[in-house]
């Protein structure tokens, strides 16, 4: 049976105080991204770090650092050849695991994570999925979601952002436990919806992004001078990607309203989520974006706006006529779904579109999803018969919580 949802938002416990015979538990997060440039990993680590000892580790982009009181991050440099920085990275994070003594490893999915379990130096690993491979070759997408799952025959514990995801890879629905995607709450305005100002973040590789320019710059054309409408673009892509990109833009006859901002870290979002009045949610209708949500949506929806979205499985598992419109993942669909947004305009309410989420806030899910699950590993491998266990923290908990 596969283990989810997020419950009622609470405010998390509060660390227990040390005493002579407790310690924090201490506990890695690791993966191939910067710190702060990945949502999910960068929530980990914000609200586990007042009650674990939390240490961040990953790949050095060189793009601007972000940094977290309270959590150790470091970084391993991403130089060389392909082969050589990724030998360089497996050995950079082997050291920290050999002289971090982590109670507990939380390590965001890559090719050959499976290693570390099988060194034997902590039982307490997690493997993360948060996606599986979604380009477009179907021959390398199976060897990809193949090596997803064989790293998780190696890991004994392993969380996926939905359970369709897991049973898409194949991952045995006994050992692992459904992390969903979520959002942060931004404490944003409500909205006033007298205005279209649309807003797409996320990738541009593989997405289609020409299809909602084309899709929104007929709509503008049509509507110039009834009513405000913008679209900012945040993203990024291969620069093949992105020219082409802005040089639709260019083309669109709407150049003046629709804007391309490039990659803009998460920890900077909140001012265009602030000026903005719907979100727009596109991925291919294909078999691989079936069984996880687009990353922003909760993140529109938790700020307020409505979103207009491709009508995946998962999408469609929340969006409701109160809170956005489903569409098809074409021109035509972002063309007619816009139609639909703007004949609701009067409808909408922020407070109600943030009340369908709010089980997503990224607080109740680490609160209520992995503190708890966490918690219940290291009571597991305190409690199991073990000559070796002299090392594993005593773990306090608030009453009613593994």
């Amino acid at each position: 049976m596969w283990n989810s949802s997020p419950k009622k938002r609470t405010k998390m416990g509060s660390p227990m105080p040390p005493d002579s015979g407790y310690r924090r538990p201490r506990l890695l997060v690791a993966g191939q991204d910067q710190f702060g440039y990945l949502t999910d990993s960068y929530q980990y680590v914000l609200h586990l770090r007042k009650e674990f000892d939390v240490t961040y580790i990953g790949w050095d982009y060189g793009l601007p650092p972000i940094t977290l009181d309270g959590a150790a991050v470091r970084h391993i440099p991403r130089t060389g050849n392909k082969l050589v920085r990724y030998a360089a990275f497996l050995r950079g994070l082997l050291t920290e695991i050999r002289r971090g003594a982590f109670d507990v490893i939380i390590l965001s999915h890559f090719w050959g994570a499976g290693i570390y379990p099988l060194l034997g130096l902590n039982r307490n690993y997690i493997m993360d999925v948060r996606t599986g491979y979604v380009r477009a070759s179907n021959t390398l997408r199976w060897l990809f979601n193949r090596g997803i799952l064989i790293d998780s025959l190696m890991f004994p514990h392993v969380t996926v952002i939905s359970a369709s995801l897991g049973d898409y890879l194949h991952i045995s629905s006994r050992k692992a436990h459904v992390l969903p995607l979520g959002a942060e709450d931004l404490a944003i305005p409500p909205k006033r919806f007298d205005s279209m100002r649309l807003l797409y973040v996320g990738s541009l590789e593989f997405r289609h992004i020409d299809r909602t320019v084309e899709g929104v710059a007929r709509f503008m054309r049509e509507n110039r001078g009834t009513l405000p409408i913008t679209y900012d673009i945040v993203g990024f892509g291969p620069p093949e990607v992105e020219d082409a990109l802005r040089r639709q833009i260019a083309a669109s006859g709407c150049a003046d309203l629709i804007t391309f901002h490039g990659r803009v870290p998460y920890t900077a979002l909140r001012p265009y989520l602030e000026r903005t009045t719907i979100g727009i949610a596109f991925v291919p209708l294909v078999d691989h974006y079936q069984c996880q949500p687009a990353t922003k949506l909760f993140e529109y929806l938790l700020a307020g706006m409505p979103a207009l979205a491709t009508s995946t499985e998962e999408n469609a598992r929340v969006i409701t006529p109160a809170n956005g419109v489903l569409i098809p993942d074409s021109a035509e669909g972002v063309y007619q779904g816009l139609h639909t947004l703007r004949n609701n305009l009067g409808s909408y309410t922020s407070a109600a579109i943030r009340a369908s989420v709010e089980e997503y806030l990224w607080e109740n899910i680490v609160a209520h999803n992995l503190r708890p699950y966490v918690l219940q590993l290291l009571s597991a491998r305190a409690a199991a018969p073990s000559t070796h266990h002299d090392d594993i923290v005593p773990v306090h908990t608030e009453k009613g919580v593994p």
